[in-house]
């Protein structure tokens, strides 16, 4: 399925108001801390286009990039089962269905914008996304009808979407806007042991922006 949205996220006029990654402006330094428990200063609801995406205002790079981070650790939570060590292909496997584990925010992409003026900045920008359905281990056909038996859906999944945003940065601020699939997790087994997820993508992606001075 592919999907077209433009969205424009307009700020204030005193602040701002928001895989593979990409840029708009240099890399930035690695100044992650998850330790550092912050929270930010402010918080707006934004309207862009069909959509409501939350932004969320820091005086610093750090505090902004501590609080991402607990983000994705609290909403990918699932992602943290660790990956097997497994075959290929099955054959003769006794796969288990162990349950449907919830949604969760997976496969973030990031867009950094950086406004050095004085001077409100717009930017306008396009977020390209693609999803399929992928498993912590190499399964074959066997499986996906499995799969399909258990969960009444199909196991090949794909959603694809383009994001307009137009995203103004009062001066001397930086944004980083980021996106995720909201992707449903269903847990296996092999033999009731070897648990292993498979990450099914949904018609859903889901949106923030962060701000902090430069």
């Amino acid at each position: 399925m592919k999907k077209v949205l433009s969205a424009a996220v307009v700020a204030t006029a005193l602040l701002a108001s928001s895989v593979p990654q990409f840029a708009s402006a240099a890399p930035e330094s690695n100044v992650v801390t998850p330790q550092l428990n912050v929270a930010p200063y402010k918080v707006e609801s934004l309207n862009v286009g069909d959509r409501t995406i939350p932004a969320y205002y820091f005086n610093t790079e750090a505090e902004a990039k501590a609080f991402i981070a607990k983000q994705k650790r609290e909403r990918g939570a699932l992602e943290r089962f660790e990956k097997l060590n497994s075959p290929s292909s099955f054959w003769g496997v006794n796969y288990v269905f162990e349950g449907y584990w919830g949604n969760i925010q997976h496969e973030f992409a990031e867009l950094y914008l950086e406004n050095h003026s004085d001077t409100v900045q717009s930017f306008a920008k396009e977020v390209k996304r693609s999803h399929t359905t992928t498993a912590q281990i190499g399964v074959d056909s066997k499986f996906h009808e499995f799969f399909q038996l258990k969960t009444n859906l199909s196991y090949a999944k794909t959603y694809e979407e383009v994001v307009k945003f137009n995203v103004t940065v009062p001066g001397k601020k930086k944004a980083q806007l980021l996106t995720w699939n909201n992707t449903d997790v269903y847990q296996f087994s092999i033999d009731g042991k070897n648990k292993f997820n498979v990450y099914r993508p949904t018609d859903s992606e889901g949106s923030a922006v962060y701000f902090w001075n430069l």
